[in-house]
């Protein structure tokens, strides 16, 4: 223990249900921060994948591109009118003509994290079409440069299943040894624009022209608005043959047969000239398919007519296994001590903390003292010298969990009343949120963690160490995988696999000064002597 202040006797107080014998006090306890480097996250399975490169003077550079198998929308597609057995099964009889399926247009649609718009009194902003508009969330950087992108089709299978066994999932990492895919397993380029750009105007579907309305032209009618997205053009030559020319193919039948036909795509992004990176939700991302074919039919005199004016579409999913692969130069060298002077947090493939509340004699007189912990608190300064100027993405909240079991969260995170589906201020009390000063700069963290030391002291639970990292969803507590540079495997929140921010934090060091220094505050009632 190394203070001790605001002592109160109870015995001098008249309140009710306070008993006479029991004091009150403050104390801080000496509290341990290591770093610890991270050298590749399990990326299978994200809400989030990251798409970019971004470049700090704290952290260096980060790049990752996106892998992803392919699924049906629907096994056994029938594309036109009719499958492609019964269109050849007879062709003396109009309903059984070759349907001749064109592909005529073939994009990825993967749509980007929105806000709308609002005005002064809290409206939505419209545009000359009296549609909503909308500003762009989670794309870092300048998002008005022109940069390449490329999908590739992958030609590597991602089994779910671990050799040799087979009886374990395939765990995928966002570097070895998870292979590389875009250098190794890549073969025909589904697309290519060296001067694609983000937009964050919406996409309008106007209706089709009903010719049996001379008066009025549907086609001027929008019929649906889409959200911003990122929309790129793919090979329609490709999605022909591969796709439309296959119907009846076994690939077709079932889930498992198309996923080893098609294996799946590979998106990566490359000269950019200054940082921009994307958080992509894959969930709704689909590659769609659009054709025409003809139909044929017999009018009332029984004369055959074609109509070669007919248009459908086809949707294929990303999903299944999706990766994030990332490459990271230029990390800084850290101090890997148990009393480390700064704290090193940076999300994806980055690096997070490991905290060790008390030494065995601080724990020991809270038992013996027979403490009540009626609130107890961890305070993390931020280090504004080393991080102004450096382009570093600092994090809106920081997270403690429990490092010795699979990285569930501490008892305080489901005891806060305060839990709410808004995950920017949900579990306010447990805490770790941003605090900045006036000039909207991060000044520190504050968590709080009263259950957790009142389960140590009072329950004789183990005093286990904890876990630091990023994280911006605290509703979103699923875990992933980690490498350590040592090659150790440790169970963190998957929400920091996908979180891009990193802050640098003072420690516990006695060479940081006492105002910064981490340490465990603690307000306690205990018996009196």
């Amino acid at each position: 223990m190394v203070l001790s202040s605001c002592k109160k006797d109870f015995s001098n107080l008249d309140l009710p249900g306070v008993s006479p014998d029991f004091e009150t006090d403050v104390a801080y306890f000496k509290t341990y921060a290591k770093n610890v480097r991270l050298n590749s996250v399990q990326t299978d399975g994200l809400s989030l994948y990251q798409l970019g490169k971004y470049t700090s003077g704290v952290y260096g550079t980060e790049e990752s591109y996106i892998v992803s198998q392919l699924t049906l929308n629907a096994t056994s597609p029938r594309f036109g009118l009719y499958s492609q057995e019964r269109e050849m099964a007879d062709d003396t009889l109009v309903s059984t003509i070759d349907e001749e399926e064109l592909v005529t247009r073939v994009y990825l649609d993967i749509p980007y994290f929105t806000n709308v718009v609002l005005d002064e009194e809290g409206s939505a902003v419209l545009d000359d079409d009296d549609t909503t508009t909308y500003e762009l969330d989670s794309i870092y950087g300048d998002s008005d440069q022109e940069f390449g992108i490329k999908v590739q089709r992958l030609t590597y299978y991602l089994g779910d299943y671990a050799a040799p066994d087979f009886t374990d999932d395939e765990k995928y990492y966002s570097s070895n040894p998870t292979p590389d895919f875009l250098t190794n397993y890549t073969s025909d380029v589904l697309a290519d624009k060296g001067d694609f750009k983000i937009s964050n105007e919406t996409i309008k579907i106007y209706k089709e022209d009903d010719p049996d309305t001379e008066d009025v032209d549907e086609s001027e009618e929008i019929e649906e608005v889409l959200t911003p997205r990122l929309r790129l053009d793919l090979d329609t030559a490709f999605f022909q043959q591969y796709i439309i020319d296959q119907e009846d193919n076994t690939a077709f039948k079932n889930v498992s047969n198309f996923k080893e036909y098609m294996r799946g795509i590979v998106i990566n992004t490359y000269d950019i000239s200054d940082n921009l990176l994307m958080l992509l939700d894959l969930s709704e991302a689909k590659i769609t398919i659009e054709y025409s074919y003809t139909s044929a039919s017999e009018n009332d005199e029984g004369v055959v007519e074609y109509d070669t004016t007919n248009t459908s579409s086809f949707d294929i999913n990303l999903n299944g296994n999706m990766i994030q692969k990332t490459t990271t130069t230029d990390f800084p060298s850290m101090d890997t001590s148990d009393d480390t002077e700064l704290i090193y947090l940076k999300g994806v493939q980055g690096s997070m903390a490991q905290i060790d509340l008390l030494d065995a004699t601080d724990l020991e007189t809270m038992r013996d003292e027979n403490w009540l912990i009626n609130e107890a608190n961890l305070t993390f300064y931020v280090d504004r010298d080393d991080l102004d100027g450096n382009g570093v993405i600092e994090p809106n909240r920081i997270f403690l969990f429990n490092l010795d079991e699979e990285g569930i969260p501490l008892m305080d995170y489901a005891f806060d009343p305060t839990a709410t589906s808004v995950a920017y201020s949900s579990r306010y009390v447990h805490g770790g949120i941003i605090e900045k000063d006036d000039d909207d700069d991060a000044v520190k963290y504050k968590i709080r963690l009263t259950e957790h030391l009142n389960n140590i002291v009072r329950n004789d639970s183990v005093n286990v160490s904890l876990g630091l990292v990023v994280l911006s969803d605290i509703n979103a507590v699923t875990t992933s995988t980690v490498r350590t540079v040592s090659e150790e495997e440790v169970i963190i929140p998957a929400g920091s696999t996908t979180n891009p921010s990193g802050t640098i934090l003072y420690g516990s060091s006695a060479t940081v000064p006492e105002d910064k220094r981490l340490r465990l505050e603690v307000f306690y009632t205990k018996p009196s002597n």
